[in-house]
């Protein structure tokens, strides 16, 4: 893809110098630029080709798998076994390498049957940080608009792809992980919502992993979790808050050092099934303008700063997707600090049906000096 910056990278570098030397003003139109919106996602305006969603036999445990690949090699959904196509047939790898990206696509098989795929209704989806050209990375940061509009949307609009929670794939050498989709497998459509906004890197080992179980009387232990990350042919890469199916239940990891990691031998793992996760019924986020990445000056309306902050990055971050939060504790979205403020119930998981809002405060230390004295 070469070393040329693209137009996003160059926008940003210019707002950000326009911003240390106060006349950032000038350039934009409304406090909207200020504001990321890699969050509010995308949809694809066409889709090219549309092929035959098939299953395959499994030759190891015989059970019926989605063949989703587009090159010849895929792992079952049931046993993990490693499975190469050839003809439309499965067998089994001998001596497979051991890796953890999945190529994602499907064709008709001979020996298989046709099944419709439900369609997505939203998919968010993280990029693997070493695979990352240097023309999508600036200042530290990914080119997440440039991902979307150079890498994935022309991906998508190719043909159809079916997508699986918690899956890797590979487009022009970038790895992504399906973080969530809705269902849990489908394909995508054109009105599938995507988004990309989040790196995860593959070469940090997971030190710690809490988790919360997501109903009532929860029968998971720490053992049955063990023997689940264990029972995979391949590295496990978890993340915060990625949902574990396990024995018909769903687990949610509510916290992680680091938030993203490969699972190793020495991998805490914690379970707090004393209690469960419930919906958070309110909740209201407080950011602070002294803590912002770009300085805002006197003249920027603050009230539409905070009006942009709830709507393009806040609400799509949490859109459709379970995640916990916790009163008084810190949330970090696309580099901006934000901290729960206030939630009712004080824990839980937030839902569709969460009222969000979110307050800005001129000063973090002052903020945290006057709710020390309550």
């Amino acid at each position: 893809m070469g070393n040329k910056p693209s137009s996003s990278a160059k926008k940003y570098e210019s707002q950000k110098s326009l911003t240390k030397r106060g006349s950032i003003n000038s350039v934009l139109n409304s406090v909207d630029d200020l504001v990321p919106n890699q969050l509010n996602g995308h949809r694809v305006t066409l889709i090219k080709s549309h092929q035959v969603n098939c299953y395959i036999s499994c030759p190891s445990c015989q059970k019926e798998t989605i063949n989703y690949k587009f090159d010849d090699f895929m792992v079952c959904d049931f046993c993990r076994g490693k499975l190469c196509i050839e003809n439309g047939r499965a067998k089994i790898m001998q001596n497979a390498k051991s890796g953890i990206i999945d190529l994602i696509d499907y064709r008709p098989c001979e020996s298989g049957r046709s099944q419709t795929i439900e369609e997505l209704n939203q998919v968010v989806l993280s990029v693997v940080w070493e695979s990352v050209p240097s023309d999508l990375k600036f200042a530290s940061k990914v080119d997440y608009s440039g991902l979307m509009s150079r890498v994935l949307i022309p991906f998508f609009e190719s043909k159809s792809r079916i997508l699986r929670e918690n899956m890797f794939f590979n487009v022009n050498n970038i790895s992504f992980k399906v973080s969530f989709c809705n269902p849990s497998v489908g394909k995508i459509s054109m009105s599938t919502f995507i988004q990309c906004y989040n790196t995860i890197y593959l070469n940090k080992p997971a030190q710690k992993v809490r988790l919360m179980p997501l109903s009532r009387n929860s029968k998971i232990t720490l053992q049955n979790i063990k023997d689940h990350i264990a029972k995979r042919k391949y590295k496990c890469h978890l993340e915060k808050d990625q949902i574990l199916h396990i024995n018909g239940e769903d687990i949610l990891i509510t916290k992680m050092h680091p938030e993203s990691g490969i699972t190793k031998e020495n991998t805490e793992f914690q379970l707090k099934n004393e209690d469960f996760l419930g919906e958070i019924k309110s909740i209201t986020l407080m950011s602070f303008q002294d803590k912002l990445s770009f300085y805002v000056l006197k003249s920027v309306d603050i009230d539409e700063l905070e009006r942009a902050l709830l709507t393009k990055v806040v609400k799509p971050y949490f859109k459709g997707v379970k995640r916990y939060v916790k009163k008084g504790s810190p949330v970090f979205i696309d580099e901006i600090e934000f901290c729960v403020h206030s939630c009712s119930p004080s824990f839980g998981v937030i839902s569709d049906r969460t009222n969000i809002s979110h307050s800005l405060y001129k000063s973090k230390s002052t903020f945290e000096e006057r709710t020390l004295k309550l």
